[in-house]
C-alpha cells in the first residue's frame, strides 16, 4: 500500500499545484481559442527488463497539453493488468498575465507532469501493452470535441499475457500475418481510429531479457505496424533516438523472451557473447545441404558456420539440442527423417571442432518444429521466401527456456530423438 499511497500523493500535488497556478504560455504566439486542442495517453512499461527511458522526449507535446485549452493527458502503466496512473486536464491559459510568467508556469507544469511520468512503476510481474493499448484508445474516443488524438508508448513493446504470449514464441520465427488475422478475427484488435501513434524504445531490454537479435527486433517492429495498422490508426512512427537513463529496481521481472541469433551473425560476435543467446538459426544461407539430402554442398563453409558455437561450448562445458527442420514438403515421415539426418551431419561438425557428442542431442522435427514458420501460399504451394528460414537445424542451450519448450511440444513423441 505504501507504493500506492505514494503515487497518488505525487497525483494530488500535481493537481493541486495545476489549480493553484493562474495559467500556462508558452515560446511566441499566446495560444488562442482558435488552437485545436490535443488529447494525449502516454503509456508506460515500467518494468524489471525494460530500462528507464528518457521522457523529457514528450516535452513538446506535453507542452500542447499545458498550453492549448480543452487538452488532456493520461498516463498508463502497461503492466498485467494495465491501469491508469495519472490524468490531468490543466486548467485554460489565463491571457492576462505577462508573456514571461506564462512561459515559466508552463515550463513548471511540465517539468512536473514528466516527474509523475518517471515515478511510475508496475504492480505485477507481467505486461500487457496489448490491453494498455486498446484501454488508451477507448480513453481517447472518449473525448467528443474534434481534439487531435495522440498516443505515445515507451518501452519494450514485449507483451507477455494471452492472446500475445511473446515469452512462449520465437519472435524471429512468428508468422505476423497469421498472428494479426487470429487476433483480428476473435476481437482482440483496438479501435485506433483518428489515434496518432509514437513509439519509443521497440525491443530495448535489460536485466534478465536478454538483448534482442536484429532479427528479432525487426519481427517485433512488424507486429506492432501490422496491429497498429489493422485497427485504422491515423499514422504510427517508430522512434529510436530516446536516450535510455538507468535500469529499474525492485520491480517485478516479467516472463522473458528467448533469443535467437542468425549463424551468419555469430561470425561477428565475441565467444563470451553467445552466452546471451538462447538459440541459433543455421538455415541453408549458413549451412546449405543438396535438395532432399543431407549431402553438404560446401563443408568448409559449414565448419566455419559452427565454429564459434563450438568454441564456445569447449570453453563453457555447455549442452545443447540441434533441432533439425525442413520446409513443409511431401510425407511429414520423410520430411522427419530428413531433418534428423541433416541435424546428425551438423553433430559430426561439432564433434569434429572438439565438442563433445555427448552434449549434444539431435532432434528431427521435420516441419512440426515450434521454429516452423508458415512457408505455404493460400494455393497450398511451397513459398521459396520463407522455405530457407524452415531448412534449417537449430542450436538451442540444453539449459535455456526454449529447451525445455521443444521437449515439451505436444508434436514430440512423433520426433526422432537421439
Amino acid at each position: 500500500m505504501k507504493k500506492f499511497a505514494n503515487v497518488f500523493l505525487t497525483i494530488g500535488c500535481l493537481i493541486l499545484s495545476m489549480f493553484a497556478l493562474t495559467g500556462c504560455g508558452g515560446d511566441g504566439p499566446k495560444p488562442t481559442e482558435e488552437a485545436t486542442p490535443v488529447h494525449a495517453v502516454l503509456i508506460l512499461q515500467p518494468i524489471a527488463t525494460t530500462p528507464v527511458v528518457n521522457v523529457e522526449a514528450t516535452e513538446e507535446l506535453l507542452e500542447t497539453v499545458c498550453s492549448v485549452p480543452g487538452s488532456s493527458v493520461s498516463i498508463i502503466v502497461a503492466d498485467g493488468t494495465p491501469w491508469e496512473y495519472a490524468s490531468v486536464e490543466p486548467e485554460d491559459i489565463d491571457t492576462s498575465l505577462s508573456m514571461d510568467m506564462q512561459e515559466q508556469i508552463l515550463e513548471e507544469r511540465v517539468q512536473e507532469l514528466i516527474a509523475v511520468a518517471k515515478s511510475a512503476e508496475a504492480a505485477n510481474a507481467q505486461t500487457d501493452l496489448r490491453r494498455a493499448v486498446e484501454m488508451g484508445a477507448r480513453q481517447l474516443h472518449s473525448y467528443n470535441d474534434n481534439a487531435d488524438l495522440e498516443m505515445v508508448i515507451c518501452g519494450s513493446f514485449v507483451n507477455t499475457v494471452t492472446p500475445i504470449p511473446m515469452q512462449d514464441m520465437v519472435l524471429s520465427y512468428m508468422d505476423v500475418d497469421s498472428v494479426i488475422n487470429n487476433l483480428s478475427e476473435e476481437g482482440y484488435i483496438a479501435d485506433l481510429n483518428s489515434i496518432k501513434i509514437t513509439a519509443f524504445n521497440l525491443g530495448d531490454t535489460c536485466g534478465v531479457q536478454k538483448d534482442f537479435s536484429n532479427k528479432d527486433k525487426a519481427t517485433l517492429k512488424e507486429f506492432w505496424s501490422q496491429y497498429f495498422k489493422a485497427g485504422n490508426a491515423l499514422s504510427v512512427e517508430f522512434m529510436n533516438d530516446l536516450p535510455l537513463e538507468l535500469t529499474y529496481e525492485g520491480l517485478p521481472e516479467v516472463s522473458t523472451v528467448p533469443v535467437v541469433e542468425a549463424g551468419s551473425v555469430l561470425q561477428t560476435l565475441e565467444v563470451e557473447d553467445i552466452s546471451g543467446v538462447d538459440a541459433v538459426s543455421f538455415d541453408e544461407t549458413t549451412i546449405a545441404f543438396n535438395a532432399g539430402t543431407a549431402e553438404l554442398i560446401d563443408e568448409k563453409a559449414a565448419r566455419e558456420a559452427v565454429s564459434a558455437v563450438a568454441e564456445y561450448m569447449r570453453r563453457e562445458n555447455v549442452k545443447a539440442l540441434l533441432v533439425g527442420g525442413t520446409a513443409h514438403w511431401g510425407d511429414i515421415g520423410d520430411s522427419i527423417s530428413l531433418s534428423y539426418e541433416r541435424g546428425r551431419v551438423i553433430e559430426q561438425l561439432f564433434a569434429d571442432s572438439g565438442v563433445d557428442e555427448q552434449s549434444l542431442t539431435v532432434i528431427g522435427t521435420g516441419w512440426l518444429s515450434c521454429f516452423y514458420v508458415n512457408d505455404l501460399t493460400v494455393d497450398g504451394e511451397l513459398d521459396e521466401n520463407y522455405a530457407p528460414q524452415n531448412r534449417a537445424c537449430t542450436w538451442v542451450a540444453a539449459d535455456s527456456e526454449l529447451a525445455k519448450q521443444v521437449l515439451n511440444d505436444e508434436d514430440y513423441r512423433n520426433f526422432i530423438v537421439e
